[in-house]
This record gives structure tokens, sequence and C-alpha cells, in this order.
């Protein structure tokens, strides 16, 4: 996620780029976009929270995601990709004491704080651009944090086979 920040500052002024804070590096966090604490999976008839840990039958419907529908289907070639909400399609970089703003808020709730939160704090992550994109987003369910993972990865990729190839 850093590494996506930083790629995203490059671009900036026409591609002549503007300076990275690094301090985020010894202030770095990592906050799920889709609270975890919402996703529940089923293995063999038992529904389990992130954690693997059984729920409750009265506790079923605080989840509102479940794990299988966490799937983007590419229209151009029909592949099916899927994600777990511990993927990196699922994930942005903060600052540390940002990230605690959040706790399990839904995907509006923190995107509202992201962007409305001007208090005492002053949202110091807003200087993210990547991070900023992800919270620009209209929606933040299963299949869009499965395209992300897709994305994520497919621009990795590319990038470093263009490394690999000297380009």
């Amino acid at each position: 996620m850093l590494r996506r920040n930083i790629q995203e500052d490059c671009l900036q002024e026409s591609g002549k780029g503007r300076k990275f804070d690094f301090e985020i590096w010894r202030k770095r966090s990592l906050e799920h976009i889709y609270p975890k604490s919402k996703v529940k999976h089923e293995n063999e008839g038992v529904f389990l929270n992130y954690a693997d840990e059984k729920i409750e039958e009265s506790s079923i419907p605080f989840y509102t995601l479940d794990r299988k529908d966490i799937k983007y289907i590419d229209p151009a070639t029909e592949e099916s990709f899927y994600a777990t909400e511990h993927s990196i399609g699922n994930l942005v970089l903060l600052y540390r004491d940002d990230n605690s703003t959040f706790n399990a808020d839904d995907f509006e709730s923190k995107k509202r704080k992201f962007f409305e939160n001007v208090g005492v704090s002053m949202f110091k992550s807003r200087h993210l651009i990547h991070t900023i994109s992800i919270f620009s987003s209209s929606k933040w369910e299963g299949e869009d944090i499965a395209k992300n993972k897709k994305n994520e990865i497919s621009k990795f990729n590319e990038q470093f086979n263009k490394y690999l190839n000297n380009e």
C-alpha cells in the first residue's frame, strides 16, 4: 500500500511528482475498508467470523457480508476472481492515529469520517492519494474487494515485468 501511494505521488504535477511524506512509515497502519468484523463464512454447516470462531445463531444477522460473495467476474474474460476480507483488495494505508477513528464502522461511515472530519486531527492520511481513491468509491461491497484485489495484483505484475525487462 505504501508503494501504491508513492506511485500516485510520482504521477502528480504532470508526471514530475511531488514530495512524498515518508513519516507514514513510522506511523503506518492498514485499515480493512470493509470491516472484517462484519464478514462471516461457513465451514461444514457452521458459521464462523473472521477469526474462525463460531458465530452464535442470534448474532448471524450482524454479519453483513458472506465471504463467498467476495468475488468479481471480469466482463471481458468472464474469469472469476476471489478474495477475502483480509486481502490486499480490502486494505488501505493510513496513519495509525487516523485508523483508530474508524473502529468497525461500515464503508459509508468511514468515508464520511475520512472526507468530513475536519476537527482537531485533520486526518493526516488525506495526503495519501491511493487511499483517497479507494475512499472516493461510490460503494464498497464483496465484488469491489475482489475487483480491487485483481487490479492491485495486475498492476504490480505489470510494473514488475517492466522492471525485469528493463523498460
